[in-house]
């Protein structure tokens, strides 16, 4: 019976492979787009170096780098004269990231990786697409295993919304106030925190009446 012994190897090749791909995939475009405005003789060799790399970090499973490496490329979106148009992409794109989150080894790495997307969302110009950003902050905070980290997540979200002109932003995070003690006493954040937080609730609602 060797030949049954043969079939598992190829078998786990497959289902890693198949593991693997989407993350490539959502690499391979990414540059694609962030580079799309370059031509192609710039943008080739610049995808193609990402994807090497990429496929580096996943081989490893250093998924704070493969986070790094992806964030840059949406960086390049977020920036990007033609990204209204790839706003669904960037949502995906960024969701995927997110991803990697539970991914990670440990829950410091996924805090890590987490601490990493937070800054790039919350370091934008924040008139910047604010709702897009706060969908991916509540992303991030359901996939986060860590209670500190959710409580991180959340700040970020509320950060981007006092920050953004107009009530579309201030509308995506208005309705999680009516549970904030439940999600206080959940965390387990400390009373300073706690202050902080609901001073940044406070000026949410009085920035945004009406």
């Amino acid at each position: 019976g060797g030949g049954g012994r043969e079939k598992n190897p190829s078998m786990a090749t497959i289902v890693n492979t198949t593991e693997e791909e989407p993350m490539l995939a959502v690499v391979r475009s990414t540059a694609q787009l962030a580079w799309a405005d370059a031509g192609p003789e710039v943008a080739d060799p610049e995808v193609a170096r990402l994807c090497a790399e990429a496929q580096q970090h996943l081989l490893a499973g250093r998924w704070l780098d493969m986070a790094t490496l992806m964030l840059a490329s949406a960086d390049l979106l977020l920036l990007s004269p033609s990204a209204p148009d790839k706003a669904a992409d960037l949502e995906c794109i960024l969701t995927v990231i997110c991803n990697l989150v539970t991914m990670a080894g440990s829950e410091d790495e996924a805090l890590e990786i987490a601490k990493l997307i937070c800054a790039k969302l919350t370091h934008q110009p924040p008139a910047d697409k604010p709702t897009l950003r706060i969908k991916v902050l509540f992303s991030l905070y359901n996939l986060l295993p860590s209670l500190s980290g959710k409580a991180m997540v959340y700040r970020k979200a509320l950060e981007v919304a006092a920050a953004a002109a107009g009530k579309a932003a201030a509308d995506c995070v208005v309705p999680t106030f009516k549970n904030i003690d439940a999600f206080v006493a959940y965390w387990g954040i400390g009373k300073p925190e706690q202050r902080e937080l609901f001073l940044a609730i406070t000026r949410i609602l009085k920035d945004h009446k009406g």
